[in-house]
């Protein structure tokens, strides 16, 4: 059943940011690594590995930007991911 479950994503390719949780209210309980359960058309990126444990509920966070208005590391892997610019910047 796996399989056919896979299927409809055998010809999609994401960029998945997740930002694991350390306790319900340090990180996003919500998010999480995906290439287990949907494939190798996966890039899972840890947000914690970029830029440290978040220490407060990070679901609505990921793309704030910081008071002097610079982009820190979860939003420059955001912008690698869109290609916006067509250039393919690898992540």
């Amino acid at each position: 059943m796996a399989t056919a479950f896979c299927l409809p994503y055998a010809v999609v390719s994401w960029t998945n940011l997740h930002d694991p949780a350390r306790f319900a209210f340090c990180g996003d309980i919500i998010s999480g690594p995906l290439l287990t359960p949907f494939g190798a058309g996966i890039l899972d990126v840890d947000l914690r590995k970029l830029r440290g444990q978040s220490w407060r509920f990070s679901h609505t966070l990921y793309w704030t930007l910081s008071r002097s208005g610079s982009a820190g590391p979860q939003v420059k892997t955001l912008r690698e991911a869109l290609d916006l610019t067509g250039l393919r910047l690898s992540l």
